[in-house]
């Protein structure tokens, strides 16, 4: 695991080239498409994160985004049905369910996700609706993101933000990282494959940073990802890293009872 822990770091370090620190772990949308809640009625907001609608009860975000305690006492709402927080509806929620073995290492999460409860069922509409839980990997190249976190000019975006991403293969990945780190490709294959899904714009312009985590990534109406991390250098930064929520999906069927 150390070894497999070093290979990420190293990663991270090339993707961040001009600022090598640890990585920053909420990620937000720089040159995003304005989008229409109507279109991806699946999204909710946190106060520091994005989340999707996964049923009338429950909700999926990145674990990173509810791991520290002061979320529960200052925080206990989610937005949803809106393009911004001014036209959501604000729901709260009474129960946080963070994977039983997240953790950090050298600041890259592991089992990065969540799931929270409501404290009263939506009512679904044309502007709040759930995704399905992945029953497969998937195998679509093309996948669809959406957040509301900061824009390229630094603030917060007001707007729900869409792009469009290319899912990379391990090799492909590893094509964007510098030969010398090529002692690593088998193990960066097997991280990758189980606990992570690597993408880029379809365009090669730069796409998640600060200020969206655990905001989804789609194949239609089904949950692929959740934003996890990226670079902290947003305009050089072309990859993003995502959970693969279809290796958790047995977890989150298990800890909600969804089928």
């Amino acid at each position: 695991m150390l070894f497999k822990t070093l290979f990420i770091v190293l990663l991270y370090n090339y993707i961040n080239a001009e600022d090598p620190g640890l990585p920053d772990i909420l990620p937000r949308i720089l040159y995003g498409e304005e989008v229409r809640i109507e279109d991806h009625p699946y999204f909710a907001g946190l106060i520091n994160c994005g989340a999707a609608i996964i049923s009338d009860r429950y909700l999926l975000t990145a674990g990173h985004c509810v791991a520290q305690p002061w979320i529960m006492q200052f925080a206990t709402y989610a937005y949803v049905g809106g393009e911004t927080t001014q036209n959501s509806q604000m729901v709260n929620y009474d129960k946080v369910i963070l994977h039983e073995n997240y953790h950090l290492i050298q600041g890259i999460p592991f089992n990065d996700i969540a799931v929270i409860r409501l404290a009263r069922p939506l009512k679904f509409s044309s502007k709040i609706q759930p995704l399905k839980l992945p029953r497969q990997d998937s195998t679509k190249s093309f996948l669809t993101f959406v957040g509301r976190g900061n824009g390229e000019d630094g603030q917060a975006t007001k707007q729900l933000l869409k792009m469009d991403v290319q899912r990379l293969s391990p090799s492909e990945c590893i094509s964007l990282v510098p030969p010398q780190y090529s002692l690593y490709i088998y193990q960066f294959k097997d991280i990758l494959s189980k606990i992570n899904v690597c993408a880029k714009r379809t365009n090669n312009m730069p796409g998640i940073c600060s200020g969206d985590s655990g905001s989804p990534l789609t194949d239609g109406n089904v949950v692929v990802g959740l934003a996890s991390y990226g670079g902290e250098n947003c305009h050089a930064n072309r990859l993003g890293f995502y959970v693969n929520v279809a290796y958790y999906a047995d977890w989150v069927r298990k800890v909600t009872g969804l089928q």
